[in-house]
């Protein structure tokens, strides 16, 4: 959490915002996360061909041609 001056840059406490750096590393981790957790899927083949459904280049329009 980093204090941020709201008008002054020396003040009291209470004139002080609090900003939490927590969103900026929970997306970085979950990018990793997502990029990891896919590659695993992807190489072991536990994801059906089928699913197009939240997958890159694999679109539903792609799907509904190919039926």
């Amino acid at each position: 959490m980093v204090i941020l001056a709201k008008k002054e840059p020396i003040c009291t406490p209470d004139a002080t915002r609090p900003i939490s750096l927590l969103d900026c590393h929970l997306k970085v981790i979950e990018k990793l996360f997502l990029s990891r957790f896919l590659k695993v899927l992807n190489d072991r083949g536990l994801l059906p061909d089928n699913q197009s459904g939240f997958r890159a280049n694999h679109r539903l329009q792609s799907r509904v041609l190919l039926l």
